[in-house]
Parts: structure tokens; sequence; C-alpha cells
């Protein structure tokens, strides 16, 4: 039933690694393994992106 969709959909949200956590290597290394096994990888159970950049990226000017 969708009530129960939304209930463990928000369950599973609240209790996921936020932005700005910190993880050790470990940790990284083992939620990579798991996403390989999931039908979405890229999306929480909400549907919202669950992908964050790995690597600074600098942009132009600091290039130069």
């Amino acid at each position: 039933p969708r009530p129960l969709h939304r209930l463990l959909a928000s369950k599973a949200c609240r209790g996921a690694i936020m932005f700005g956590d910190t993880l050790n290597r470990d940790e990284c290394e083992a939620i990579v393994r798991a996403l390989r096994l999931t039908q979405m990888p890229f999306a929480c159970a909400h549907g919202r992106p669950t992908c964050a950049p790995l690597a600074r990226v600098p942009n132009r000017a600091t290039l130069e």
C-alpha cells in the first residue's frame, strides 16, 4: 500500500548518510560495493539524487 511505502521511504532516508558526513575508506568501499547490487543506485527511495562529488575540480580561474 502507498502509505506504507511512504513510511518506509522516509525511514530509509532518515537513516541514510547525509552530505557532510565523514566516512573512512572502508565505509566508502562498502557503500560502492553495495550500490552495485541496487536497481537504482543514483536515487533514494523518494527518487532524489544520491550522488555527490568525490573530487575537487578546479575552475578555469584557478588554473590561470
